[in-house]
């Protein structure tokens, strides 16, 4: 299986980099890729960072939407 996780480059995303590790650490093969890019990767799974999509880029793939946000509560020490 192959997970790509796909982002246009404009955005700050560290969770892309956890998620990237934690199904590498299960023996999922992963793959971070610009949009642009994805075309001829024929992934299992397209996790898209953004807020918008209109239509997959591999018809035989699975999409995920992962919205970025910073909607989490201050950090109380």
């Amino acid at each position: 299986m192959l997970i790509a996780f796909v982002h246009t480059g404009k955005a700050f995303l560290p969770g892309m980099a956890a998620y990237s590790d934690y199904f590498s650490g299960l023996g999922v093969n992963t793959r971070v890729v610009l949009k642009k890019n994805l075309k001829g990767l024929k992934p299992d799974v397209e996790w898209h960072f953004m807020g918008v999509h209109s239509r997959k880029m591999c018809p035989d793939s699975v999409i995920i939407h992962e919205y970025a946000s910073a909607s989490i509560p201050r950090l109380q020490i």
